[in-house]
């Protein structure tokens, strides 16, 4: 059985705010990359068909859905043109523990009616709107979005946009999270207001650099409404949804009248109550809620490549082919690639397409087999336990599935004679392309560095492991191309001129670009600086209570007096800063809604402040070797460098910048 894979954070990694701030991008690579630490017992090779498929699924998901601490799963499998089966596990509704005429009954998870929130999943029917208006002519592929806009869209480069950049991910966009989660219904924009008011930057030149983009999705939404003259949710619903035979799946948010009864509620785990309905201000990019057999019949009409109710089959192998070539990735393109809405992937020799969803709270993942016919889905109402149990769930499926009915006819790849020398050029500290640039969301990038370490021939990345929770090798296959064993992962490099390494295609749409060389000593001087000012802030007003001597009485001039109460006061405001950033990131990931201009003023005003807090401890510094008082001032210069250092990294990461949006 081939060896299985995951992403996850490091021991040992930064957690708190600076997790809390990766959450985004962490999901959804836990949701693509292979199977994690506590994946399912590996099975034997099973027949496709509805009894092994079913016994499978019976004999492995019940005991997970326990282990893990998730509510209810709803799988289906579709094959040759049929549902092979379609299978509800657990509960939609925990009910209640009380008993009497408030208590409510547990409902179990039905597949043909229970709805799951399916989260990024959206993007698909979405993309496969888009490409029905380009087989109509209404829409190209290749001409400029702007021609459809009625407001104008900032950009950086002179490559226009186009809609294969967005269906891609490759229009340039930096990440967005303001808006992401609204905190009710009436906080819901429209989608043009959510367009105009949290446009993203435009940091990548169109078409060079596969980031993932909610709000290119968004956008995409937008353009089918412009073009057809139809409200979206109407287009979705006549052309994609009912002609696929997906008739009870919906875009609507919250669910209307007697369909919010079907909904699958979303719990954190099984320990923990339920939340409310999971509203997303980016809706064409992650509203969607749908049953199995919904998500049975989208698959079916993907997979009808000659009698699709969808696209025609040119149109059908256009959005089940790479999207961008070597003249736009360059060496990434030997890679996993996007097409045009759907991510690619290789396992076991196989071509797999496919696409995850994450909500707060709602998971799920679909992938088809375009040359055997085959679908599998699963959609999840919890998150589980632990960080990354619905991608647990999730992969003992797909993987799972993959392993015991399509496994591995291919040996083992061997590594190249001079892989050596290329794994050491790779070998580095790497940031994701999902990233913020503009806004105080750049310190993230920072923060989450992804290492890539060279271990002889071979290429390890310690953030995806194997089953055992070990690092995967990754043998070079081809030139500048890495893969592991079953060929689920492979990364491929794209070195420039001059022989350094210029980006890594992680995932189809998650590039790894080179971290600046003095990320690493930035953040360790940022840890060394926060320490430093937090004893101080201790160690002051300490001093003055018990009255500690060091060498002489401290007698203190009115200006050294004042310089030292300022740079207390600039200590306990740097400190202070960093602590409402704190509940800034708590409350952006944590709860999922925004903090509000006032908490990210306050904080930016303390940090500016506590910056300052430079110039009474410098001048101060100055005065004690002028006055060679030696270990005061040493201790004041150590205090200068930690507001220095401070500085330095609040500026890097973002947090002076005047720009409100996130």
């Amino acid at each position: 059985m081939p060896k299985t894979a995951d992403v996850r954070p490091a021991h040992g990694a930064v957690r708190g705010p600076a997790a809390l701030l990766t959450v985004m991008v962490l999901v959804t690579l836990l949701a693509l990359l292979p199977d994690g630490a506590r994946a399912a017992p590996p099975q034997g090779a099973g027949e496709l068909e509805k009894q092994d498929v079913e016994a499978w699924l019976d004999g492995m998901l019940p005991a997970l859905l326990e282990r893990e601490a998730i509510p209810g799963a709803s799988v289906s499998v579709v094959h040759d043109g049929e549902v092979l089966t379609e299978r509800g596990y657990g509960f939609a509704d925990l009910g209640t523990d009380s008993t009497g005429p408030q208590a409510v009954p547990p409902v179990p998870v039905d597949p043909h009616t229970t709805l799951f929130r399916v989260g990024s999943i959206s993007k698909v029917p979405v993309a496969t709107a888009a490409m029905q208006l380009v087989e109509r002519g209404q829409l190209e592929l290749d001409e400029p979005i702007a021609d459809h806009l009625d407001f104008e869209l900032e950009t950086r480069f002179e490559t226009p946009i186009t809609l294969r950049h967005l269906l891609t991910h490759t229009a340039g966009f930096e990440e967005v999270i303001r808006g992401l989660f609204p905190a009710d219904e009436q906080s819901v924009p429209t989608l043009r207001e959510f367009l105009v008011e949290q446009a993203p930057e435009q940091i990548d030149e169109p078409g060079s650099t596969p980031a993932y983009s909610n709000y290119g999705y968004a956008l995409v939404g937008y353009l089918i409404e412009q073009v057809s003259g139809q409200d979206l949710h109407d287009y979705l619903r006549a052309e994609v949804l009912e002609p696929a035979g997906a008739s009870g799946a919906t875009y609507e948010q919250p669910l209307p009248g007697s369909v919010a009864e079907l909904a699958a509620r979303p719990y954190p785990s099984t320990h923990e109550d339920a939340i409310g309905f999971e509203l997303i201000g980016p809706w064409p990019a992650g509203s969607m809620s749908a049953s199995a057999s919904d998500m049975s019949a989208f698959m079916l009409a993907h997979l009808d490549q000659e009698d699709s109710p969808l696209l025609a089959e040119q149109s059908l192998a256009t959005m089940h082919s790479p999207g961008l070539g070597e003249a736009e990735l360059g060496n990434l393109a030997a890679g996993l690639q996007m097409t045009p809405g759907f991510f690619a992937e290789d396992r076991n020799g196989h071509r797999i397409l496919g696409h995850g969803g994450d909500i707060l709270h709602s998971h799920a993942a679909f992938q088809i087999y375009p040359e055997e016919g085959t679908g599998v889905f699963i959609g999840l109402n919890g998150s589980g336990a632990a960080a990354d149990s619905s991608t647990v769930l999730r992969n003992a499926v797909l993987h799972g599935f993959a392993d015991r009915y399509y496994p591995a006819a291919e040996e083992a790849p061997q590594p190249l004679e001079t892989s050596a020398d290329r794994a050491a050029t790779v070998a580095g500290q790497y940031m994701v392309s999902r990233r913020g640039q503009s806004t105080f969301i750049r310190l993230n990038s920072l923060i989450s560095t992804v290492s890539v370490e060279a271990d002889g021939d071979t290429l390890r990345i310690p953030a995806v492991t194997d089953s055992s929770g070990q690092p995967i090798s990754l043998v070079e296959t081809e030139p500048w191309v890495w893969q592991d064993e079953d060929g689920a992962h492979r990364v491929a490099v794209e070195v420039g001129q001059d022989g350094e390494v210029e980006m890594i295609g992680l995932l189809p749409a998650f590039t790894l670009l080179p971290a600046p060389g003095w990320t690493t000593p930035v953040l360790l001087g940022f840890l060394a600086a926060l320490v430093i000012l937090g004893v101080a802030l201790v160690a002051w007003p300490v001093r003055a209570v018990v009255g500690w001597r060091l060498s002489a009485p401290l007698l203190l001039s009115r200006r050294d007096a004042w310089l030292r109460r300022a740079s207390l006061v600039a200590a306990a405001l740097a400190l202070g800063g960093i602590a409402l950033w704190a509940v800034v990131a708590v409350s952006l990931i944590g709860a999922g809604g925004p903090s509000g201009p006032v908490m990210i003023r306050a904080a930016q005003l303390a940090t500016l402040l506590g910056a300052l807090g430079v110039v009474p401890a410098a001048w101060r510094a100055i005065r004690t070797w002028a006055g060679r008082r030696w270990l005061l001032a040493v201790m004041a210069t150590l205090i200068t460098l930690a507001f220095v250092a401070f500085t330095v990294c609040a500026v890097a990461g973002g947090l002076l910048t005047p720009d409100l949006s996130y």
